[in-house]
C-alpha cells in the first residue's frame, strides 16, 4: 500500500518517553532474553521483563561479559533469580531460552536516568522468583 495516510493528533501531546511507574514490587514475566552487543560491540545478554497491570510496560537488564568486571553482576543477579548454586561454580552452558516466561517479583525504584540526569527513570533494585524455577 503505498500513496499519504491521514493521521489524527488532535488531544495528543508530543511525548518521547514514558513517565517511570510508582516505587514497589511488580509482578513481572521474562518476555524476551538474548544474545547481542552493547553499543561497542561488545557481547552481552539482555533480558527483557514485562510487567503485569502496567499496560505492557517494561524494564531490561543487560549484562556485559567482555571481562571478568561483568561477570559478578550476572551471577549475584542470576542467583537472586534463583537459579541453583551449584551450576554457577565454574562453566555455565546459558541458554537464554530458559528465562523466557519465567515470573518474578521485581522491585523498582525510581531514579535519574544516567544519561539525562534531569529525567526520572525505573531501576530494578531487585528481582526475586515469583514461582517454583525449574532450571
Amino acid at each position: 500500500m503505498s500513496g499519504p495516510i491521514e493521521i489524527d493528533f488532535g488531544g495528543v501531546s508530543a511525548n518521547k518517553g514514558f513517565a517511570p511507574l510508582d516505587p514497589g514490587d511488580y509482578n513481572a514475566t521474562v518476555t524476551k532474553c538474548e544474545i547481542g552487543k552493547t553499543k561497542k560491540g561488545d557481547p552481552a545478554i539482555i533480558v527483557e521483563f514485562t510487567y503485569e497491570n502496567t499496560n505492557n510496560r517494561k524494564t531490561w537488564k543487560y549484562w556485559m561479559f567482555r571481562d571478568a568486571q561483568g561477570l559478578p553482576y550476572m551471577k549475584a543477579d542470576l542467583l537472586e533469580m534463583g537459579y541453583p548454586p551449584e551450576k554457577l561454580d565454574g562453566k555455565l552452558e546459558f541458554d537464554p531460552a530458559d528465562l523466557v516466561g519465567k515470573s518474578y517479583i521485581v522491585t523498582l525504584s525510581v531514579k535519574p536516568k544516567w544519561n539525562a540526569p534531569n529525567e526520572m527513570d525505573n531501576e530494578m533494585e531487585k528481582v526475586r522468583p515469583n514461582d517454583s524455577m525449574n532450571w
